[in-house]
């Protein structure tokens, strides 16, 4: 193992000086995180044993929320591996250590381990890292996967060097898992069958709504439904996605009693949007100059960061973009934690596993193309049937994931107390 070590050190320098170059060009490093990613860090950590979690980015990040919440009296730390996950951290818990996660090369696992000082290492879904899994476990830290999966292609890749990842995964403690295919794929890369559990999907708990916000919100927008509108939202929102459903919407709205909201998943791209409506000769409103003594407008831009949830919750039909043009999806469970009906395309590859469970319980519509987009708005507006049916199946879904928190804080204890 330490000559394979050594092999892993090399390599993983050699190819640092790449990542380096391409990140900090695409801007997706800066200096202050490549010093804590060297183990140089801003965050005072408190000497005495910690809890150390890991989300690679913004939704793993956001997973253990509702975990973290219910550890009181816990030393933790969080770390995290890109920008935005890191500022999404410092917003959600402010009053733990929040670091960038270490580069996976030997002397600064070691120095990173000393720092921290972990009782425990807890990482979500499929973090493996050699030099890091290697000196948790001889330092006796028990490592932790939570919300585990190994999607279709890293499990191709996977089995290419089965030999290796199953000498990685022989360090870890307990694999708590997503799914009994995740199960299936861990255990085929060596995971012990007692190492392992299905307890859910921590996303259907990942969802926090401020109860007192959301009606405040609500009284606010009550305006939108004076005249009985259908109200239309499509969140997170790409380019083209915007002048497709521009297009279909201008069709709609001669012969529907609708209404759009557009909430596009980058707010700078506001100003484009509001000249790419006005080709469309449509009346159109931003949200911050929303006022009762306007008239109804056709369009409303979402042009606030933190509301979108919100807006799903006054929805009568959602659209999630992304997912129509290929970005990978976003998160289709936010207006189905509404009921609300959900329309999403075929571009989910960040969210195969909620996609797959969410089709499986028929609680949401997929779509092609521009085409099915419109054929199928038409049905959910004319059809309150089919809209109620899909309520019905949301309903059942999240029901049926209740009690996942649960399982994973019972799984916890053991290591925790």
């Amino acid at each position: 193992m330490i000559f394979f070590l050594i092999l892993y050190d090399l390599i993983f320098l050699l190819g640092l000086f790449i990542y380096l170059a391409h990140h900090f060009y695409y801007k997706k490093i800066n200096l202050s995180a490549l010093k804590e990613k060297l183990t140089l860090y801003s965050s005072r950590i408190n000497q005495k044993k910690t809890v150390w979690f890991h989300g690679v980015s913004v939704g793993e990040v956001l997973l253990i929320k509702k975990i973290v919440d219910n550890l009181k009296n816990k030393n933790i730390v969080i770390s995290t591996t890109t920008l935005t996950g890191r500022r999404t951290a410092e917003s959600r818990y402010s009053s733990y250590a929040i670091i960038y996660f270490p580069f996976d090369i030997s002397f600064l696992v070691r120095r990173a381990i000393k720092i921290i000082n972990p009782k425990v290492f807890i990482t979500l879904e499929t973090e493996i890292w050699p030099n890091l899994f290697y000196y948790l476990k001889r330092k006796g830290v028990p490592i932790i996967i939570l919300n585990g999966r190994i999607s279709e292609k890293a499990f191709f890749w996977y089995k290419k060097v089965k030999w290796l990842i199953k000498l990685v995964l022989r360090n870890v403690e307990f694999v708590g898992v997503q799914n009994e295919l995740y199960k299936k794929r861990f255990l085929s890369l060596g995971v012990d069958e007692k190492k392992i559990k299905v307890l859910g999907n921590l996303k259907f708990e990942s969802i926090s709504v401020d109860e007192e916000k959301q009606k405040k919100f609500q009284e606010k927008f009550s305006f939108l439904k004076k005249e009985q509108k259908l109200i239309i939202v499509a969140g997170s929102t790409h380019h083209p996605e915007e002048e497709i459903i521009l297009k279909i919407y201008k069709d709609l709205l001669p012969r529907y009693n609708i209404l759009l909201i557009i909430a596009p998943r980058h707010i700078e791209r506001i100003n484009y949007l509001e000249k790419i409506i006005e080709k469309f000769s449509l009346s159109f409103l931003k949200i911050t100059e929303f006022s009762h003594k306007e008239p109804l407008k056709d369009i409303y831009l979402v042009n606030t960061v933190g509301e979108l949830l919100y807006f799903y919750s006054i929805a009568d039909i959602c659209f999630v973009g992304g997912s129509l043009a290929d970005y990978g999806g976003h998160n289709i469970l936010e207006p189905l934690y509404f009921f609300k009906p959900t329309i999403f395309g075929s571009y989910m590859d960040n969210f195969k596993d909620i996609e797959e469970e969410v089709l499986r319980k028929k609680a949401a519509l997929k779509i092609r193309n521009e085409k099915e987009l419109k054929n199928t708005l038409k049905r959910l507006i004319e059809s309150s049937t089919l809209r109620e049916n899909l309520e019905r199946n949301a309903y059942s879904l999240f029901s049926e994931n209740r009690d996942i928190l649960r399982r994973n804080l019972e799984v916890l204890k053991r290591w925790l107390d």
